[in-house]
């Protein structure tokens, strides 16, 4: 196997691992299992925006103030139509009264006027005055059944203009309190918006969560089975069969191009602590670490 010789140790194991893999696994043609990913997908979250929210909390809040508004005017209409009524029946009233008053009048004027003539004074000043009499209370009735209709009319009137005040008022009537409705249809969207990025937020972590999980079982997997067949073919290559192969020679190159760069003493202590060593030379480290001892007492 060809390889660049190491100059630390760091390098040597990792020269190494890649010796002990190219004889006992790689060249024994083990594959890492090759499985699907794990497809979800995530949930995406679009947060609105100010306006959004109010136009949304507008859409919603409507209806009811609409409602609302309308049950206003139609109520004020309907006292103004009933007012309106009242204004006629006050009218016709009055018809009514007057001609009541005007026939109880000429009764009386027609009775005043038959005993003067069985009486033989028709013309007489005191059936004059008693006639006079007659007519200036029947002026006087009709003129207070008048004002009567007139002061009952007036406030009908006065009581319709202030009811179409409200009227052309109606729209803004309410307009604080669909003001702080909206305001906290707003603020229950606000919450229910905060409740779905949470809930989003929740759940593309726990996908990502899985795909992490299965990720790693997919490692796992693979290092099982390469470490079952790394125990197989350590098993099945014998010493022998390993030296004729050339590994340990690869693996003692290897070694002696580092510590060969060290003092024969530093290299010989070093060595005797390395204990990895012998995962890669198995029964060579003994000879080796001799090597390095004879080398160090030289």
């Amino acid at each position: 196997m060809q390889f660049t010789l190491p100059t630390t140790k760091a390098e040597m194991y990792s020269v190494l691992q890649s010796i002990y893999s190219y004889y006992r696994i790689t060249r024994e043609g083990f594959t890492q299992a090759t499985l699907s990913p794990l497809e979800i997908a995530d949930e995406t979250y679009t947060e609105p925006d100010e306006a959004s929210l109010a136009e949304k909390a507008e859409t919603l809040v409507k209806a009811a103030q609409t409602r609302e508004t309308l049950a206003l005017k139609k109520s004020i209409n309907e006292r103004i139509a009933a007012l309106s009524a009242e204004k006629n029946a006050y009218e016709n009233d009055l018809l009514t009264l007057v001609a009541g008053i005007n026939a109880a009048y000429d009764a009386s004027e027609e009775k005043v006027e038959r005993e003067a003539v069985k009486k033989g004074f028709a013309h007489s000043n005191v059936v004059i005055d008693k006639l006079a009499e007659l007519e200036d209370k029947r002026n006087a009735a009709v003129a207070k059944a008048t004002a009567d209709k007139n002061a009952l009319v007036a406030r009908a009137e006065a009581e319709i203009a202030a009811l179409n005040e409200s009227l052309s008022g109606a729209d803004s009537y309410y307009a604080d309190v669909h003001a702080y409705e909206k305001a906290a249809k707003i603020e229950e969207l606000k919450d229910a918006q905060a409740k779905a990025k949470k809930e989003t937020f929740r759940y593309n972590n726990g996908v990502s969560e899985k795909i992490q999980r299965y990720e790693n079982e997919i490692k796992k997997a693979n290092m099982s089975y390469q470490l079952k067949f790394m125990e197989i073919k350590s098993n099945y290559f014998t010493v022998e069969q390993l030296f004729e192969m050339g590994y340990y020679n690869d693996v003692m190159d290897c070694i002696s191009a580092y510590y060969d760069l060290l003092d024969a003493n530093e290299a010989y202590q070093d060595i005797v602590n390395e204990s990895r060593l012998v995962f890669y030379l198995d029964d060579y480290y003994q000879d080796v670490v001799y090597m390095y001892k004879m080398r160090a007492s030289a």
